[in-house]
């Protein structure tokens, strides 16, 4: 994205928390991967041990949803049917996303189908701990948590008692706009300290 070394090296991604602890963890384990095939440049360490059937697989990661079943949820049920006794490794916990004017589902949704189906999943990003404790040294830092997200990026700044700015255009911007923010924020159970329309500074 054309960002320096200077600054990407204080960058740290929900994808690089969920690969230390594949390392960590699940090093030599074939799994199956859902999510399009561009996201899968972060796992390269790990593309001798992906399998293309589900079935052979000991553990599942998910990225996203796949470019041919990016709407039908049902299509991931069906999938999920008979291996509900895998462990699912979920990189993005978001439900939904804004790309422009088109809202599209997120690996969170996923993920989501495959919980209620009676599977378990491990997330990495936010609003879970486990994405904050490995990336941040906060002692004696001030930090703020930016985000549209009231229940992931809001929702995780206040379980771990930092300072959040809610970003108003974003997957929110309808409700905002129709209830205001102290409305909304009551309705998802989170307090936003700041507002501002777009990303800028």
């Amino acid at each position: 994205m054309g960002m320096s070394k200077e600054i990407r090296k204080n960058v740290y991604s929900s994808g690089e928390a969920a690969l230390s602890y594949l390392k960590k963890n699940y090093l030599d384990e074939k799994f199956y991967h859902l999510g399009p095939a561009r996201d899968f440049d972060l796992f390269l360490d790990f593309r001798n041990n992906k399998t293309v059937d589900i079935r052979e697989s000991s553990y599942l990661l998910c990225t996203g949803l796949f470019e041919k079943q990016g709407e039908n949820l049902n299509y991931y049920r069906e999938l999920f049917k008979d291996n509900v006794d895998k462990k699912m490794i979920c990189t993005n916990p978001d439900l939904i996303v804004d790309r422009g004017d088109k809202r599209e589902l997120c690996a969170g949704s996923v993920a989501l189908v495959f919980e209620k189906m009676g599977g378990e999943v491990i997330y990495f990003g936010k609003p879970f701990p486990e994405v904050y404790n490995q990336s941040i040294d906060n002692k004696d830092k001030k930090i703020l948590s930016i985000g549209d997200n009231l229940n992931t990026d809001i929702k995780g700044a206040n379980l771990l008692n930092y300072h959040s700015l809610i970003i108003s255009n974003g997957i929110h911007k309808e409700e905002i706009k129709r209830e205001g923010i102290e409305v909304v924020s009551n309705k998802y159970k989170v307090i936003a300290n700041f507002i501002q329309t777009e990303l800028k500074w």
